[in-house]
């Protein structure tokens, strides 16, 4: 009997190692370094994982294979594996993994930022572009985004004269949620369902989704980590937020039939359509994915950009300066710069791509 079970426990091991083998082999995966059980590599990340990353890559090559948990993944270091990836193999590459918490915001993955690779992405991509962020609908909004902007401003000649401290990048993100509702939505922040909680909801949007998920990594007990953790609860309280948020919003379009040139009319619009577009019919659900893309996009991105570039001006002085003389220049006797007058900044502009750089 003893025998039995050696034999039966030798084919059992036998087994997981050749189908092990198999796999790597019909995979074709890059070198990597050695991977632990259940965790995979997940241990050699650390608090920094783009420098752990390059250290790998110094030992293993410009494009490694890593395991995180379940997750086969490939790792390109170099401006030339960087290009295979983006470019020569983009239609292999270029689609979006499966995310256990960005499905759950973005109403199963019905937005553009998270949407896999597929029809529906190349539709409503196509959709963005030619109906949603034309340059006349820009247009149409620019009294919106002026008068916000002056009201802004306006807060700023008072700050300079008091003595009070002023939380420069909350006051930003307060300017970018009133053009964004305003420009999105059709309504004012103030008095919406997200007046006093804008802040904290986008936050929280933003942690759920660069936060490290367990459920993506490991099947079943990774879930049950989330909730330990919080993030399940997070996401949950966010997400709830944001759509009574957009329930309100659409509401009030739904009720005032005269609305018809924003944005959230224009995705009502394509609901009703009967055709649908291409092999999918546009339902609520993607309206409001795509509503969470604007709003997030829109606050959090033009607000960051802003502070950012505020703060590396004060830590460098003769830029700060150059910026200074510019402005003063283009603008001369005039309360406010208009936008026509952007155009014209062309150092300021410069300022601010290489905040991207």
């Amino acid at each position: 009997m003893s025998l039995l079970y050696v034999i039966v426990a030798f084919v059992f091991f036998a087994s997981i190692l050749i189908a092990r083998k198999a796999k790597k082999k019909t995979m074709n995966l890059p070198p990597g370094p050695p991977k632990l059980p259940i965790i995979g590599n997940l241990h050699q990340l650390g608090s920094q994982p783009h420098r752990s990353l390059t250290k790998l890559s110094e030992k293993y090559g410009p494009l490694m294979s890593l395991k995180f948990g379940k997750v086969s993944t490939v790792v390109a270091s170099t401006p030339e594996t960087v290009k295979d990836v983006l470019k020569t193999f983009d239609v292999d590459c270029c689609s979006r993994p499966y995310l256990t918490y960005p499905a759950r915001i973005t109403y199963g993955l019905n937005d553009i930022a998270f949407s896999p690779y597929s029809n529906y992405w190349r539709e409503v991509r196509k959709v963005a572009v030619v109906e949603l962020f034309t340059g006349k609908r820009v247009q149409y909004f620019r009294r919106s985004r002026e008068e916000e902007v002056a009201s802004f401003v306006d807060f700023v000649k008072q700050s300079a004269s008091s003595e009070n401290l002023v939380n420069f990048n909350q006051k930003l993100m307060k300017l970018s949620g009133s053009v964004t509702c305003r420009v999105g939505f059709g309504i004012n922040l103030k008095g919406s369902k997200l007046e006093n909680t804008y802040e904290e909801v986008i936050q929280g949007t933003m942690e759920v989704l660069g936060s490290f998920a367990a459920a993506d990594y490991f099947p079943v007990i990774g879930q049950l980590i989330d909730r330990i953790t919080g993030l399940h609860s997070k996401c949950e309280k966010v997400f709830k937020a944001m759509d009574a948020f957009f329930d309100q919003s659409i509401k009030y379009h739904l009720e005032d039939e005269s609305i018809k040139d924003d944005i959230i009319a224009l995705l009502l619009k394509m609901e009703r359509e009967e055709t649908g577009h291409g092999e999918f019919q546009f339902t609520r659900n993607h309206t409001k994915g795509i509503l969470l893309d604007i709003l997030i996009g829109g606050i959090d991105t033009s607000a960051h950009t802003v502070t950012w570039v505020m703060t590396h001006l004060i830590a460098n002085p003769r830029v700060m300066k150059k910026v200074q003389a510019e402005v003063r220049e283009v603008i001369k006797n005039k309360d406010n710069i208009i936008e026509e007058d952007i155009e014209q900044l062309e150092y300021l502009k410069m300022v601010i791509r290489e905040h991207y750089t």
